[in-house]
């Protein structure tokens, strides 16, 4: 069963409905779940679910996990794979959904009630999307590594770095006594829409970052390269020459306060203030 609005591509042996193929049975560790909490692959891959995969059961009580990604990222489908020690296929899709026309998609579905089973103990439950609460999982950084990686944002834009992790106002609030707990650093919870949001940037982006990504076993590759850059990013006396008045007002947004913002930029709250004063008197 694929997800709603989507199509299957992918070739299909000569002769074979896509039922039959689809009802193959396809080896797969039904345990693979169990032990997150001692495993730090096992707890990532939760995480990565929690943000991009879903489970579901149906009228007649089957059980189904899928995962899919835009295509560019099927090596990741195929590292689930592997973890899961599974030989399912990995299918082609279209989401028909999207609002800039069909786009390609790489996942797989499988059909187990133990993995399914499991996933609930840990908060990944089906429809989560504005509920997701993680269980048992809730100071693991493996575990929010994998999230962050599905749901999360990293860049470095006039020289500093900038993250965000997006999901259900339980999920993201979790996140934020995660980020205090290991870090010692306070980040703020905002809405946009009906969608849940906790954004920080500067030196709080690099020390969260290096928490999550530092050493890390598994994540996803292009989330690692930029993690990395975040990573050996340097801070050093402010360059005021890439504080246009635009990227102070934006910094303030994200970060509500001066005294907030000027922590972030590594000044004083009053410095930070004067800057933005004067570029809004040039400019007027």
């Amino acid at each position: 069963m694929l997800p709603g609005g989507w199509r299957l591509t992918d070739d299909l042996p000569s002769g074979r409905s896509n039922m039959s193929v689809l009802n193959r049975k396809y080896q797969v560790n039904h345990q693979a779940f169990v032990d997150a909490p001692s495993n730090p692959i096992t707890a990532y891959w939760i995480g990565f679910l929690m943000a991009d995969g879903s489970v579901g059961i149906s009228k007649k009580g089957q059980h189904t996990l899928k995962l899919y990604l835009s295509e560019k990222d099927i090596n990741h489908v195929r590292s689930f794979l592997e973890f899961l020690k599974s030989d399912y296929p990995i299918r082609t899709v279209l989401n028909d959904r999207g609002y800039n026309g069909s786009k390609p998609l790489a996942g797989i579905t499988i059909t187990s009630k133990d993995l399914v089973g499991s996933l609930s103990l840990y908060g990944v439950v089906p429809r989560k999307s504005e509920t997701a609460k993680v269980k048992l999982l809730q100071n693991n950084h493996h575990f929010w590594r994998g999230c962050f990686d599905g749901d999360g944002h990293i860049f470095i834009t006039e020289g500093y770095p900038h993250i965000g992790l997006s999901g259900s106002l339980d999920l993201i609030q979790q996140f934020a006594s995660f980020v205090k707990y290991s870090t010692n650093i306070k980040i703020s919870v905002t809405k946009n829409n009906s969608i849940w949001a906790a954004k920080t940037s500067g030196e709080r982006a690099a020390k969260v970052v290096k928490c999550l990504y530092s050493n890390s076993s598994v994540c996803l590759e292009r989330k690692r390269v930029i993690a990395n850059k975040v990573i050996d990013w340097k801070s050093s006396k402010p360059d005021r020459s890439l504080w246009t008045f635009d990227f102070l007002c934006e910094q303030k947004k994200i970060h509500k306060t001066w005294a907030n913002t000027g922590t972030a930029l590594g000044v004083s709250a009053n410095t930070l203030a004067v800057r933005f004063y004067q570029l809004k008197h040039k400019g007027a």
